[in-house]
């Protein structure tokens, strides 16, 4: 992780390192004339992708949701290769119609690989942004936890990170716990109720059948196959 001055400017921030910013540092290294001293990914983890490892363990999460073309590389078929080179074809899933699913542990392996062969924990700064503003010289000035930093483009790469939504009438009650904020699986509890029908919320349920477990929806179950219909991997079709 880069211990870079705050004063510094940079050509491009990308302010969040899961798997869209992790995945948009490559494509400017790799597609446009930057380079790596002007690239930056300010992220307040310890590490890259640390948001989604958290999250995926969580919740119970064994394999992807969507195969083994959709990943943190650039190669579409580096996790493959990666899974061959390693003797791990085991831990690629079949599913109906679709190309397989890796393993998490198999995902996060290769994320790991694609990081460290590229030096991307390098141009990771660990702050978090706190605000931003136009500056009259052009560019953005971005105020963070740890100081200001100057930046002729700045790249969203955000999720809900750690503000949760949660009901008014769960706000203040005991007992009540969102599933990214430390929920503890392994608690042996008389029964747990799950609000939420999403594939998290399937998802959890599945990896606590050794308990009493009610899921509590507004909806039917949906049942799919993969996050991505199979036309959606090929670039032709994405031209079109």
């Amino acid at each position: 992780m880069t211990t870079r001055h705050s004063h510094d400017g940079f050509s491009c921030v990308i302010v969040g390192g899961g798997i869209h910013g992790t995945y948009c540092c490559q494509r400017l290294l790799e597609d446009t004339a930057l380079k790596r001293s002007e690239i930056a990914i300010v992220d307040p983890h310890d590490r890259l992708l640390a948001s989604f490892r958290r999250k995926a363990r969580a919740c119970g999460m064994e394999a992807l949701r969507s195969t083994f073309v959709q990943h943190v590389g650039t190669e579409p078929f580096g996790l493959e290769s990666f899974a061959e080179a390693h003797d791990r074809e085991d831990e690629l899933h079949p599913t109906v119609d679709y190309p397989d699913r890796p393993s998490l542990d198999l995902f996060l392996d290769h994320a790991n690989h694609v990081i460290d062969s590229k030096g991307l924990d390098s141009l990771h700064i660990r702050t978090a942004v706190e605000g931003i503003q136009e500056r009259d010289v052009g560019g953005f000035q971005l105020t963070t936890s740890e100081g200001q930093m100057h930046t002729q483009t700045c790249v969203l790469a955000i999720g809900h990170g750690d503000r949760y939504q949660i009901p008014d009438w769960a706000d203040s009650v005991d007992g009540i716990e969102h599933v990214w904020d430390g929920f503890d699986r392994d608690r042996r509890v008389d029964e747990t109720i799950i609000v939420g029908g999403g594939i998290t919320a399937a998802q959890l349920a599945g990896t606590s059948c050794d308990q009493r477990v009610t899921m509590v929806t507004r909806h039917p179950l949906q049942w799919e196959v993969s996050e991505a219909d199979p036309p959606w991997l090929n670039w032709n079709h994405i031209e079109r």
